[in-house]
């Protein structure tokens, strides 16, 4: 997500709507280096619990 300059209203409903979907599965929805303005953005809607970061894909993908 390092190249993601922007996320709408739409866009955090919809990773809000993901990890709602597969967390009663067991399943979480991680953020894998999200760029600062993306950071920004789950901090002012107090996401950033809700969504574990990662620094890399490699790391992202191991937290499974």
């Amino acid at each position: 997500m390092d190249k993601t300059d922007f996320i709408s209203s739409a866009g955090v409903r919809a990773l809000i709507a993901a990890q709602k979907a597969v967390k009663p599965k067991g399943g979480k929805v991680v953020l894998s280096n999200p760029s600062s303005k993306v950071r920004e953005v789950l901090k002012l809607a107090a996401l950033e619990s809700l969504f574990p970061i990662y620094d890399d894909t490699e790391s992202a993908v191991g937290a499974f």
